[in-house]
């Protein structure tokens, strides 16, 4: 992908009004604060939850993909 100043600067624009912090494992400032989904009921057990989140958020990396 070709990038111009324009469009670093929009991006820029949009990690700061979305409260970007640095990525603990790439160490770019492009995660976010996003919410988890609600769990899921299944035959088996419950899925969709991660019983150590008591927030029900997790912070993503745009640039990486890692989940914090």
């Amino acid at each position: 992908m070709t990038t111009t100043e324009e469009t670093t600067n929009a991006f820029t624009e949009v990690l700061d009004a979305a409260g970007a912090k640095p990525c603990g494992l790439c160490g770019k400032r492009a995660a976010v604060r996003t919410e988890v989904a609600a769990p899921v009921q299944s035959a088996g057990g419950t899925l969709g939850a991660c019983p150590d989140r008591v927030d029900n958020a997790t912070w993503f990396c745009f640039e990486c993909g890692h989940e914090e």
